[in-house]
């Protein structure tokens, strides 16, 4: 837009007023700007030309715009790096394109003084390209001068490929390598002829590059003789496992026995209870995140006590911390992904010197005089709650209800890699017999947890996870039709602009809000009907209050930034009631209100019954009225004349 008001000369009203050239006139100065402006308007969408459409000052105008597409906070920078870094091209687009996109990236950066080295832009465009090119970038990191590159050079490179791709008509990453695969093609009909591809000196290796696995230079890892002998032991050491494993089998090869079925149950599912099995033969997960050391392989089958079967496909140990308290070590677990119990076998703890009693509905596992777990009969089974111990932990968060009723910890844990985090909630019911606990993981456990939010005085919350500046909304209720006792999700909203969550004080409605770097985007929402009642902006709302009745809210631009200061009120379904504009605005706060007498139990009821008690209590006031002798008339409306001319 700036390079288009050069070239039509209306470049200087959007500079400082000495811009203004001496032999102009005032008159001519304004027309220059109105011509500005005007130019400037017609490049705008609609949803902008409303904030700017009473701008006269090309000046004014021109700030309003980099405040509102180039401003330089800390999100939108991390934004671009992170949507920079993320990048992919799609295997079949162009290359032009990918290159413009990926340069327009580069630029808005350093519009806001982030400038990104050459070398490292080559870097990241290279990290850019899918597997299939790998032979491409292998084969420039090798052949860089003083192994530096240059985007001049990467994109050259690029180009090429793509056209020579076209040209061949394959998608095959062979750029500048080639191999000899398989079969010389010299060789006689029945194979006896002699490769004039093969080395005929076997003396001596002629191979060049590193050994990933040893370190040493002059093989590959493929040809590498540690890594080959230690494969073999591998093989060995397994061999021996299944042959010690096959010791405890049942009807011919199965490995493991599993003596009770998921039928036996109607309530299963829940991953951190354990059920007691004193007919398994080894304990069992179907979680893999439960371990804390782990061996992947094929390790032989399972059989249920329904006769079904299931593949072991690792072993290792699993540190949980038992319903009394107490830590435990589960060792030689198998992890099964195809169960939906987590078994406990009472073999596998008699073998470790614990006691199991049984009786009474209730279960107790003691090492000598120390009671190490409990347990009680549901259905037809054993069950006890065991938790897992928090390991690899990032960083902790707590969210408590306003009532004290539940409370949420956000755990963001290390990947296995340590390279990236993933998040998950542990629920607490606190006013339940022994607090049992539910853990909740999103449906996509990379999910960056942008804001989360309980519904005051009630049972249900509210999640912003994804990627900015669109990410999804989830909705949650600690209660279900089906089962009282087990979390349930409502509903998600996909790719809403919105970065904060504002509950009404009364529970029932939300305003999603994109504050701040999100330009003041609002959402109000009725989360018992799950639906949207309005949208609307306040551009670049800092703040959002509640009135404490839950019936209006209002939305300020403080002094954080330097223009649109003042404040909005709306009503809860989102109409726009009032709206001031005030320089240097710093805080918006409602008069508390005093505690209600109603009981929480009637406070509900009207609630629900709400359209009853308004006709009921519109019915009392016109009886009332009809009371009032003409003196009380009088003196209310004096009351309300003296009450208007002092707020006027």
């Amino acid at each position: 837009m700036e390079d288009i008001l050069y070239c039509k000369d209306l470049y200087e009203p959007i500079e400082r007023d000495t811009a203004k050239p001496k032999d102009m006139d005032d008159e001519k100065w304004k027309r220059l700007h109105r011509k500005t402006i005007g130019h400037i308007r017609q490049w705008l969408d609609d949803s902008v030309f409303s904030h700017v459409s009473n701008e006269t000052d090309a000046q004014v105008l021109w700030k309003k715009l980099e405040a509102r597409y180039e401003q330089k906070t800390a999100t939108n920078k991390a934004f671009l790096i992170r949507k920079l870094v993320n990048m992919k091209f799609k295997e079949g687009g162009s290359i032009a394109d990918h290159l413009n996109e990926f340069q327009s990236v580069v630029n808005q950066l350093a519009t806001m003084k982030m400038v990104i080295e050459d070398e490292l832009q080559a870097l990241l465009l290279l990290s850019s390209l899918p597997d299939i090119w790998e032979t491409l970038v292998v084969t420039m990191s090798n052949s860089a001068p003083d192994g530096k590159l240059s985007m001049g050079q990467v994109s050259s490179s690029l180009f090429n490929e793509e056209t020579r791709r076209k040209l061949v008509g394959t998608d095959n990453a062979q750029a500048l390598v080639s191999e000899n695969r398989g079969r010389s093609k010299n060789r006689g009909h029945k194979g006896h002829g002699k490769s004039k591809g093969r080395s005929q000196s076997r003396g001596k290796s002629t191979e060049k590059g590193k050994c990933y696995h040893c370190g040493k230079e002059g093989h590959l890892k493929r040809n590498c003789y540690a890594w080959k002998r230690e494969q073999k032991e591998e093989n060995n050491n397994q061999k021996k496992n299944e042959e010690k494993n096959t010791t405890a089998t049942f009807e011919g090869d199965e490995v493991v026995v599993l003596s009770c079925g998921e039928e036996e149950c109607l309530h299963v599912g829940n991953e951190i209870e354990w059920v007691v099995d004193t007919g398994a033969s080894y304990h069992a997960t179907y979680n893999k995140e439960f371990f804390t050391s782990y061996k992947a392989g094929d390790f032989g089958t399972v059989k249920m006590g329904n006769t079904s079967h299931s593949k072991i496909v690792g072993i290792g140990d699993v540190c949980i911390r038992t319903s009394v308290g107490c830590m435990m070590t589960l060792r030689d677990v198998r992890h099964v992904p195809d169960l939906r119990l987590n078994l406990i076998s009472g073999i596998a703890l008699d073998r470790e010197g614990y006691m199991n009693y049984f009786g009474n509905g209730v279960w107790k596992l003691t090492k000598g005089s120390l009671v190490v777990a409990r347990g009680k009969a549901c259905c037809t089974l054993y069950k006890t709650n065991l938790k897992k111990n928090l390991i690899s932990v990032s960083d902790c968060k707590m969210y408590w209800q306003s009532n004290g009723d539940y409370l949420t910890v956000k755990v963001d844990r290390y990947t296995k890699t340590k390279k990236s985090t993933y998040t998950g909630f542990e629920l607490f019911r606190i006013k339940e017999q022994d607090i049992p606990i539910e853990v909740l993981e999103l449906e996509n456990k990379n999910d960056k947890i942008i804001a989360f939010a309980w519904e005051p005085k009630g049972h249900r919350f509210v999640v912003i996870h994804g990627d900015s500046p669109r990410p999804d909304i989830s909705f949650y209720s600690m209660r279900s039709t089906n089962n009282m006792g087990r979390v349930s999700k409502l509903a998600t909203l996909k790719g809403k602009q919105a970065n904060a969550l504002c509950w009404s004080p009364a529970g029932r409605f939300i305003i999603l809000a994109g504050l701040k770097g999100f330009n003041g985007q609002l959402e109000f929402f009725n989360v018992d009907e799950l639906e949207t009642m309005a949208t609307a902006e306040h551009f670049m709302a800092t703040d959002i209050e509640w009135d404490p009745t839950g019936r209006y809210v209002a939305t300020s631009v403080t002094s954080v930034h330097e223009m649109e200061n003042g404040f909005n009120t709306w009503s809860f379904n989102g109409k726009l009631l009032y709206r001031i504009l005030k320089d240097h605005f710093f805080q918006f706060l409602w008069r508390p209100r005093s505690p209600s007498f109603l009981s929480p139990e009637k406070e509900e009821d009207i609630a629900k019954n709400l359209k009853k008690y308004i006709k009921k209590y519109e019915a009392e006031d016109q009886d009332v009225s009809m009371l009032l002798s003409e003196q009380d008339r009088e003196k209310r409306k004096m009351l309300k004349d003296v009450w208007e001319r002092r707020v006027s």
